[in-house]
């Protein structure tokens, strides 16, 4: 059951993946690396990994939010200034004496104006939209203080977690290698009959806990780099 519960996450995941991909979800696919080849260049990947929080799709999404609540505000301001507007015009005109085409008197008309507009008083509206402006300038920029503290939070975990399981899969490589020596160990005892079948299974049974333990440490570094990344 356990072996069919496995080959059946294996699927789902494929699916998942072909989806995520925009694949056929009837193409096949098959990985041409495993969790092991990873450890290679793990030390490489931690010493070039960015922690730098500038580039957060979450934190330029709240900046560029904060910067249009802030013309908001110059907007709400530039309303108690007065209105100044001019005018310019300049026509022809014609009346014809008698024949509708011929004997037309051309006249020019030129006007110039300049006009000053200022509200003294709209109730208060003016105010309370500037001061509801303001507010929602500092509740975006409490929003991304918070955020931006969270974030800090969530990469010094991810960062604890990366030291902690590359220092993880050191372990759980030693832990392999001693198992399979036992494991060698222990057939060499069997054929001469030192040992008993069922302790020959129980090296078996140490040497695949030990490399599943070793396949999770290392899945367990790619998500928490993959988080970092996030």
């Amino acid at each position: 059951p356990s072996i069919i519960e496995a080959q059946n996450s294996i699927r789902s995941l494929e699916l998942q993946l072909k989806v995520l991909m925009g694949m056929d979800v009837n193409q096949g696919i098959k990985p041409n690396t495993s969790l092991s080849d990873f450890k290679s260049t793990m030390y490489a990947d931690v010493m070039a990994m960015n922690s730098d929080l500038s580039m957060n799709a979450d934190l330029r999404k709240l900046d560029l939010q904060t910067d249009y609540l802030k013309k908001a505000i110059d907007v709400q301001k530039a309303s108690w200034l007065p209105t100044l507007s001019a005018t310019i015009g300049y026509t022809w005109y014609s009346m014809s004496d008698g024949s509708p085409f011929k004997n037309f008197a051309w006249s020019p008309n030129s006007s110039v104006g300049l006009s000053l507009s200022w509200t003294l008083f709209n109730g208060g509206q003016r105010y309370y939209k500037q001061k509801q402006a303001e507010l929602s300038y500092k509740e975006m920029a409490w929003q991304r203080d918070n955020l931006s503290r969270t974030l800090e939070m969530q990469r010094q975990i991810q960062l604890d977690n990366i030291q902690k399981n590359v220092k993880q899969i050191e372990t759980c490589t030693a832990s392999v290698e001693q198992a399979v020596k036992a494991n060698q160990i222990q057939e060499k005892s069997f054929k001469i009959g030192a040992s008993t079948y069922l302790d020959l299974r129980d090296s078996e049974d140490a040497v695949m806990s030990s490399k599943l333990a070793y396949y999770q440490a290392i899945y367990n570094f790619l998500v928490a780099k993959s988080d970092l990344e996030l």
